[in-house]
């Protein structure tokens, strides 16, 4: 079974490993200059016990993009998500700009505790 991470402390630990990251289900505004309301475009993160957000997948990546009914059925939720973490996002393949949060790729399983 994959090892768990539910804090910042954890994250560095596991670099490059497949992971359960545990938190909660947020929705991301990531535009440059943030003005409310805030813009919902599929961009999402796991919010860590402590605050920290791993995204799910980097946010330059079309996969990036979570479905509509993904994020219905898990926004402000508690879940899990299984999938390769990194400590910083990969960067993008060509010059954009990017967030550069830890991030958990090739996502393979998300499901509500």
């Amino acid at each position: 079974m994959e090892p768990s991470v539910k804090t910042t402390e954890e994250i560095a630990a596991h670099d490059g490993k497949d992971v359960i990251v545990h938190g909660r289900y947020r929705q991301l505004d990531v535009r440059r200059k943030q003005k409310p309301p805030a813009v919902y475009r599929g961009q999402v993160a796991i919010e860590l016990s402590d605050g920290q957000l791993v995204l799910l997948e980097p946010s330059w990546s079309n996969d990036a993009l979570r479905s509509v009914d993904e994020r219905h059925q898990f926004d402000n939720k508690t879940v899990t998500a299984r999938g390769i973490l990194h400590a910083r996002a990969p960067e993008a393949p060509e010059p954009v700009a990017t967030l550069l949060n830890p991030c958990l790729c090739s996502v393979w399983d998300i499901s509500t505790t």
